[in-house]
């Protein structure tokens, strides 16, 4: 054998060494969605690169009304792969990396942003944050109305009420109704008026502060109740 024809050899065994290393990065099958965020495909549970959706127990706000969006978020994920062939390339080594998936070559993470049911981690895919403009500007998901953002909901410990409020709503809300305390602190309540109380109304609204809403002025409460003024906490 040539010295020629052993260099090819060695060249084809390398290259059939290396296209075997990356098909061991990708997995394919059948998704089983744990939440927003993770599925298990092939066995191996993997994290969607790009985007980030609310925990389970995570809980946003709709028309004054607390709802459970972390569930929302793991079935909008149920429609995306639901009886699909879904294809991961996994980046890490971790028992749980972080993969990035496609069905019929649709990218998983980028739709779901898209729906508004995930924000886009721009720290990993700085281009899916045009993404998620297009999905705030649109009122899809959970722009529709009030929420933590995710990954500040988690640093919290996942507590959603944070803070109780009394004042007097407003006309001064452009985008949602507004707020004024007894200190004259401007706050908007996403995204509906409490209880379709009128301008004027004394109110006490206990939420969180959203991190993130459709509302532009002052800080955002994601109401989860109201209380008598006469004993706001």
């Amino acid at each position: 054998m040539t010295a020629r024809v052993i260099a090819i050899a060695a060249t084809l065994l390398l290259a059939s060494q290396t296209s075997a290393a990356t098909d061991a990065r990708v997995i394919a099958g059948p998704a089983e969605v744990l939440d927003g965020n993770h599925l298990i495909v092939a066995g191996q549970r993997v994290r969607l690169f790009g985007s980030d959706a609310p925990d389970l127990a995570q809980h946003c706000t709709y028309e004054s009304r607390t709802y459970a969006c972390g569930d929302v978020a793991r079935t909008a994920l149920m429609d995306l792969v639901a009886g699909a062939r879904v294809r991961c390339r996994l980046r890490g080594s971790s028992s749980e990396p972080a993969a990035t998936c496609t069905v019929q070559r649709a990218d998983v993470a980028a739709n779901m942003v898209h729906t508004g049911w995930a924000l886009a981690n721009t720290a990993e895919i700085p281009t899916y944050a045009g993404i998620e403009a297009k999905a705030r500007r649109a009122g899809r998901g959970l722009w529709r109305g009030g929420f933590v953002r995710p990954a500040e909901w988690r640093r919290g410990g996942g507590p959603t009420e944070t803070l109780c409020v009394r004042g007097r709503l407003t006309a001064e809300g452009t985008e949602c109704p507004a707020l004024r305390d007894q200190r004259g602190t401007l706050y908007t309540l996403a995204p509906d008026r409490p209880g379709g109380l009128p301008q004027g109304q004394e109110v006490c609204v206990c939420g969180a502060i959203a991190e993130t809403s459709t509302c532009m002025q002052g800080r955002t409460i994601a109401v989860t109740r109201l209380v008598d003024p006469a004993a706001c906490p």
